[in-house]
């Protein structure tokens, strides 16, 4: 994953971090096993960056609906007037260089619930993620 900031030197610009590595870099005996990760559009921030960390395995499966695509740091500016506004401090990027600020992450399997589904309380990422687990597909 690829991380910007702003660079104060050069107002406007913004400059890379040393690209950050999980997973497989720091830890040869990790889990094998299948990891289903169930996301949606209410999935941001902190959620999403460590999904996407999580995405770099072989072995995991993202099943749900596109994520916010708010996943950089939150930052403060102070204005006149004791007003101060926020915004994402950080730039996010996938390890390919791709955005995810404003897009989101993308899930391998989607899932829209139904409004029927809704109605009878039924959990359709649950279901879904379920029958992957059984099936493989």
């Amino acid at each position: 994953m690829h991380i910007t900031e702003p660079d104060y030197d050069y107002p406007g610009h913004v400059k890379y971090i040393s690209p950050l590595k999980a997973g497989l870099v720091y830890n040869p005996n990790y889990y094998q096993g299948k990891i289903i990760i169930l996301l949606n559009s209410e999935s941001m921030s902190r959620s999403e960056f460590t999904a996407m960390a999580m995405m770099q395995a072989e072995n995991v499966t993202i099943i749900g609906s596109q994520t916010a695509g708010a996943d950089g740091d939150v930052s403060v500016l102070p204005l006149p007037g004791a007003i101060f506004t926020y915004f994402s401090g950080l730039g996010v990027y996938h390890p390919d260089g791709s955005e995810t600020q404003r897009i989101g992450l993308v899930p391998d399997i989607k899932i829209k619930p139904t409004l029927q589904g809704l109605i009878n309380g039924e959990d359709e990422y649950l279901e879904r993620a379920l029958e992957y687990i059984r099936t493989g597909k």
